[in-house]
């Protein structure tokens, strides 16, 4: 008797007593990737460094490992019985900074550190990325219970992206950021898992995601332009609160 009884609790669990309506506005907040590298082509080159002319490469790397702070407000809809096609969309920021590691110019065969810029004096700071877009993700959704459900969708969306470089100014020991802008786009998949009070409507969650944000960015400096192109890449994670309509 006792193991029937077992069954029947895990069915009733596993089943939910009618569908599930997802139509939520959440909210998350957390930690997403850092870009490990901008990869440049100069344009418009006057003074620079030996061998640089239009169209030299130039490599600026940062210390891996950090995070960003993310945010993103979203909208998610569809019906769950109890699995089923979930839809919506997604305005997604982040924002954070990355250490220099080293500036490399690949055709003259020169390679500054970090460390060598603060042996010359010069004082390095971190540079900053900064992303903010809109989103759209599809996926699939499982009602474990009327009250938890799980997620498992992929995304796809437009950014602009904003990169802060480093820069020495010629003569002396000041240095400065050089702020670029330019478009973007972000792409991967998320799975969450989500907890509706089914009095108050009001819903908790944590969400995990891996994606790629991509972008182009030129930044103008005193005597020279720079094209970087800018890859963010790795797992992101968040805990999220909203309500059910």
């Amino acid at each position: 008797m006792s193991r029937r009884v077992a069954v029947l609790a895990a069915l009733a669990l596993a089943l939910p007593a009618a569908e599930t309506v997802v139509a939520d506005l959440r909210f998350g907040g957390g930690i997403a990737p850092l870009p490990d590298e901008a990869v440049g082509t100069y344009l418009d080159v006057g003074a620079a460094p030996p061998g640089v002319v239009n169209g030299s490469p130039r490599i600026d790397t940062y210390q891996e490992d950090a995070a960003a702070f993310a945010f993103d407000i979203s909208v998610t809809h569809g019906t769950l019985a109890p699995v089923g096609l979930l839809y919506g969309c997604s305005l997604r920021y982040c924002n954070g900074d990355m250490n220099l590691e080293s500036i490399a110019y690949p055709d003259s065969g020169i390679k500054d550190t970090a460390a060598s810029f603060e042996r010359q004096g010069y004082q390095v700071d971190s540079n900053s990325w900064m992303t903010i877009g809109l989103a759209g993700h599809v996926g699939l959704g499982w009602a474990i219970t009327p009250d938890w459900h799980v997620e498992a969708v992929g995304i796809l969306g437009a950014d602009w992206v904003t990169l802060d470089t480093f820069s020495v100014v010629t003569g002396s020991t000041d240095t400065y950021a050089n702020e670029g802008s330019g478009p973007g786009w972000t792409y991967g998949g998320r799975v969450g898992a989500f907890w509706t009070d089914s009095e108050t409507m009001w819903q908790f969650g944590a969400v995990a995601e891996w994606t790629t944000t991509e972008g182009t960015v030129k930044t103008d400096y005193a005597d020279n332009s720079v094209e970087f192109d800018v890859e963010a890449t790795g797992l992101g994670l968040r805990l999220v609160v909203g309500r059910r309509f």
